[in-house]
């Protein structure tokens, strides 16, 4: 994929608004000046508008890459299938096992990203779904695989350098789910309860690495959420 300026400079926006809204004094500024139902409002349709909005500029951006994504899929589907699954099995496999093992050894519950995502689809269970398993995955996916991990790779000439990348990723994508008062807050249960999400972010970097079509990390983690939404 390539790094353009109109994909970094969209990048650059999509992390500022996020931060902005990640500071507590955002979060307490809203909790005391608005009603539950506004707060709830804000929540659940904040998240789909600002998702959809990313989408369709990514989309923009990048619409002659994808068409050209779109025929190597079709062109491949056999062997794209078939590591995708394997994929979808290791991430599934490796994030379970270890929410399981953090869970019986350290107590580590559900991340409160899970907890307010189990919340607003409780109160509209169709425009939570839009953004969780449709709109965000792809943005996500157009963030961390398509530009960041495309920036990164570019500063060394190196394979083994594309793997730790891999791993860099995967650390940026499970820190860009937590609040910042939970980034520093210096408790391992909270933070713990994140780590489930660099597995995700393992499996679906490798395999971008592997074949460079970013259709194939959307679809594996689309369907990772879908089936965690289910």
């Amino acid at each position: 994929m390539k790094t353009n300026k109109y994909n970094i400079t969209t990048t650059i926006l999509y992390f500022l608004i996020l931060s902005l809204l990640k500071m507590d004094w955002i979060i307490r500024l809203l909790a005391t000046h608005l009603s539950e139902k506004q707060q709830w409002f804000i929540f659940v349709y904040f998240d789909l508008i600002f998702y959809t909005l990313f989408f369709v500029v990514f989309v923009f951006i990048n619409r002659t890459m994808l068409v050209k994504d779109i025929k190597d899929l079709v062109n491949n589907r056999s062997k794209y299938l078939r590591e995708s699954v394997w994929t979808f099995a290791f991430i599934i496999v490796s994030s379970v096992t270890i929410a399981i093992f953090l869970s019986v050894v350290f107590s580590v519950g559900e991340s409160s990203n899970e907890i307010a995502i189990d919340v607003a689809s409780k109160s509209d269970f169709g425009v939570t779904a839009l953004y969780v398993c449709l709109f965000g995955p792809i943005v996500e996916e157009f963030v961390f695989r398509g530009i960041i991990y495309e920036q990164l790779i570019g500063w060394v000439d190196k394979k083994s350098w594309n793997y730790i990348c891999v791993i860099v990723v995967s650390i940026l994508f499970m820190c860009h789910h937590m609040n910042f008062s939970e980034m520093f807050c210096g408790d391992f249960t909270v933070i713990a309860s994140y780590i489930p999400l660099f597995f995700v972010s393992l499996g679906v970097t490798y395999l971008y690495e592997r074949n460079r079509n970013i259709l194939l990390p959307i679809t594996v983690h689309m369907a990772m959420n879908i089936l965690g939404y289910s």
